[in-house]
């Protein structure tokens, strides 16, 4: 497999592994949506409880964030490419499937041949 093979790959994985925190902050967030006729229960509960929504909506907009990246990367956009670094630099502590996939991501976004595949014309990143 060339580079670009690996990078197009990289952006379907990032694709499917987006949607494991876009469905638990939906889980996550459920409770208030329902318990909006009820005085907002979920926030008045002791606990760590009061806390889920707002960790529910942070695993939302992370989901999203990774899937627009992967399908960036899928893509070829050259913005991508630095957004892949910084999801592969995160996933490294979320051991093992983070680990993997973060130097997976860092193997294959970094050296000349990725620079190469984002900016075909002159290889130049600045340009």
């Amino acid at each position: 497999m060339e580079r670009e093979d690996h990078i197009e790959l990289l952006g379907i994985i990032y694709m499917m592994l987006s949607m494991v925190p876009i469905v638990l902050g939906v889980v996550l967030v459920l409770p208030m949506v329902t318990d909006l006729l009820d005085n907002y229960a979920v926030f008045t509960e002791p606990g760590m409880t009061r806390y889920f929504p707002l960790i529910g909506i942070a695993g939302i907009v992370w989901g999203l964030l990774s899937f627009v990246i992967g399908a960036g990367l899928h893509l070829g956009w050259p913005s991508a490419r630095w957004g892949g670094c910084f999801l592969g630099i995160t996933g490294l502590i979320l051991f093992p499937v983070g680990t993997l996939v973060g130097a997976y991501a860092l193997w294959a976004l970094t050296g000349q041949q990725a620079v190469h595949y984002f900016y075909p014309e002159d290889g130049n990143v600045a340009s």
